[in-house]
């Protein structure tokens, strides 16, 4: 019984500090609008954690850990949050009360769980969770992105070497086939076509690549739009592999961390579902959370989305439950899809080096051929 009403309040807490913050018009909103001016980064936030977190473990109280960092960070927009959070703290309010004030800086997920840290007398073990699952994500997001950028520098190589060819070396050498008078090969006609398109409208490309990636940017940005990229890319042969990987090692662990806090799993899921940046995962986070509210099983919900979830995740989501220990279960599941994506990302550059290096071959040999096989058709008739 007193589990329950400890898990009631711990809920019920949650959910009140998720509420908007009272912020009279004529001071806060103020001061919030002109301190938004320079972006806190992931990197930035799991610094100042790991600050945090150092400090607390050496003993030192809440309020002069928060000064410390204050003294300390260079960033505007988090230097003076943290003042105002210091000013609040020390006028009586909680840490994550104080930080709620400040949603451009600290997600709903890291004010929940600062607050049942607080609540539990657990703060510095719950930060511990935070700055874990923050450089986990971190890292996770840098293994992505080196998988990714390797083959878009070489993708974007090939087409300035192309382009370049095209625009300098091409009709330079076709000025010198003009003036022989001589019949060319179908394949040397076209890339001499293709050289003078590029020279002739070169420029309207470029605009109109440009102004196509301003619309699609802006139409992508939010709604539907945003949906439709966010679909098109999970189902993609490379990237999206890799993604669903990620989501769901990111899912896992965030859940986990939220249940091993106190939280509630309907509580948690609202409290995620934000933190997850694809619409597609969020879409089914928010579906999945009238059914648990109503006592239905978490794996059954995740179920209905095999496309996002993958079976093996579904099983031992299950499996959790029914032993009573889903959080476990899911630091497991987290772990898993890690190594995953840990081992997708270097296999991807393994695979994709010899692919790419072998289409520029290709391309520069077939260019290649089209300006010499005039030469050899020359030379065989004398």
């Amino acid at each position: 019984m007193t589990t329950l009403t400890t898990t009631k309040s711990i809920k019920t807490q949650c959910i009140d500090f998720l509420k908007p913050a009272s912020i009279p018009e004529d001071k806060e909103t103020i001061w919030q609008k002109q301190v938004i001016k320079q972006r806190v980064g992931r990197i930035e936030k799991m610094f100042l954690t790991r600050h945090i977190v150092t400090l607390l473990n050496a003993g030192i109280p809440i309020l002069e850990t928060i000064t410390i960092v204050t003294e300390e960070t260079k960033n505007t927009t988090l230097r003076n949050s943290l003042k105002n959070i210091a000013e609040r703290v020390e006028n009586g309010q909680t840490v994550a009360n104080s930080m709620k004030y400040h949603a451009h800086v600290f997600s709903e997920m890291f004010v929940a769980m600062v607050a049942t840290g607080e609540y539990s007398g657990r703060l510095t073990e719950t930060l511990e969770y935070l700055l874990k699952e923050q450089e986990d994500d971190h890292r996770l997001r840098t293994k992505i992105r080196n998988a990714l950028l390797y083959p878009a520098i070489i993708v974007l190589v090939m087409i300035g070497m192309v382009v370049g060819m095209l625009t300098y070396v091409i009709p330079s050498i076709a000025g010198l086939y003009a003036d022989s008078g001589a019949e060319l090969p179908l394949f040397t006609r076209i890339l001499i076509a293709t050289s003078e398109l590029t020279v002739t409208y070169g420029v309207y490309v470029i605009v109109f690549t440009l102004l196509f990636g301003l619309i699609f940017y802006y139409i992508t940005k939010e709604g539907p739009g945003r949906h439709l990229k966010d679909r098109i890319v999970l189902k993609s042969p490379i990237a999206g592999q890799l993604l669903k990987q990620y989501y769901v090692s990111r899912f896992s662990r965030s859940l986990a961390n939220l249940i091993a806090s106190g939280i509630t799993i309907d509580a948690g899921l609202e409290m995620l579902k934000n933190s997850i940046r694809n619409t597609s995962y969020q879409r089914s986070i928010t579906t999945s959370v009238p059914a648990v509210t109503q006592g239905n099983p978490l794996s059954k919900s995740l179920k209905q989305f095999p496309h996002l979830y993958p079976p093996l995740m579904v099983r031992m989501s299950s499996i959790g439950e029914k032993s009573g220990k889903l959080d476990s279960m899911l630091h497991k599941i987290a772990e898993h899809y890690e190594e995953s994506v840990h081992n997708t990302a270097t296999n991807l550059s393994t695979l994709l080096e010899p692919l790419l290096l072998l289409i520029a071959g290709l391309l520069v040999g077939g260019i290649a051929i089209a300006i010499l096989l005039p030469i050899w058709n020359i030379t065989q008739l004398f």
